[in-house]
């Protein structure tokens, strides 16, 4: 039995029982996928995959206890690895970041500038995706390190470090619009015109969302988008006002809209930093996370991942 077996079962299962997307992931071709696997069974005297009519279709009881052991083997392996190139390379390697485009895009900007000026040999690969997604990749160690923009709920085996960055929500309208000439507004103010609103699936339109249902209120929703440019550029066309993140309005960059703090109507919102409690963490991971959260030294980080093994 070769640990490539492994990996190759793990990918199997993770691409929904597909040779073909496993092959691709793997970037080997399909027969070896499949021979990989027989030599797997073989080896173990028994069957792991559930076949009917030639496809799979899940896995048996003895391949469900297998896989659970595959794992922990894969990832032990790679931790092997990556003790031997911390310790032989510190300053050169891959660093995997899973996060989504509004933290991508305005969050994490400053930091990996500075973070690859200390570590320029350091390859940088920023997944941008869901919530969801960043989790599963993190659980997969696809992912070294997620930023989230909300507790990792449902993240079995991701250690959560809470950032005291905090991102103010601002009402957001083209220039001399009426609700920008006030002092102080209000969700009741807000609520008697049009509004443009980030998609409640994602968390800062849930968190506008929720603040006007807790108030009593039923805004005039006239668009939902999923994405906080789309939004922007709907209100820049009079479409509505919008409730978003101060940040991602800029007076250079955006001279068609304007904002107002709305820091009193609903509260800035948190992030989150995940990592695998069983992976091995890099030098150089460690002091990415302490230069985007400057609060979380190694030492702080160190602890709680052994915390979340006891």
């Amino acid at each position: 039995m070769k640990i490539e077996q492994l990996r190759v079962l793990c990918e199997v299962v993770d691409q929904g029982f597909s040779m073909s997307r496993a092959a691709d992931a793997l970037d080997i071709s399909q027969p070896n996928v499949s021979k990989q696997m027989r030599l797997l069974e073989e080896h173990l005297a028994v069957d792991l995959l559930l076949r009917r009519g030639g496809r799979i279709i899940g896995m048996t009881e003895p391949g469900q206890e297998v896989l659970k052991v595959a794992r922990r083997i894969v990832l032990d392996a790679g931790n092997l690895k990556s003790i031997g190139e911390d310790y032989r390379r510190g300053d050169r390697g891959r660093l995997s970041i899973a996060t989504t485009h509004f933290i991508a895009r305005y969050l994490l900007t400053d930091c990996i500038e500075l973070f690859h000026q200390r570590f320029p040999k350091v390859e940088i690969t920023l997944h941008e995706t869901t919530q969801r997604h960043a989790l599963d990749m993190l659980q997969s160690t696809e992912a070294d390190v997620g930023i989230l923009s909300e507790p990792p709920r449902g993240g079995i085996g991701v250690v959560q470090l809470l950032s005291q960055r905090k991102i103010a929500l601002s009402l957001i309208a083209p220039p001399h619009h009426p609700l920008l000439a006030r002092r102080l507004v209000t969700l009741d103010v807000i609520a008697r015109y049009p509004l443009v609103q980030l998609d409640p699936t994602l968390s800062g339109g849930w968190n506008v969302k929720r603040a006007f249902e807790r108030a009593g209120l039923s805004p005039n929703v006239v668009m939902t988008a999923g994405n906080i440019e789309v939004v922007k550029a709907y209100v820049a066309r009079g479409l509505g006002v919008a409730i978003l993140p101060s940040l991602c309005v800029e007076a250079e960059h955006d001279p068609d809209l304007d904002k107002l703090d709305a820091g009193h109507l609903i509260p800035p919102m948190p992030h989150f930093i995940g990592l695998h409690p069983e992976s091995f963490v890099r030098g150089y991971v460690y002091d990415f996370i302490e230069t985007f959260s400057p609060e979380w030294t190694k030492r702080r980080v160190s602890r709680r991942m052994r915390q979340s093994l006891d």
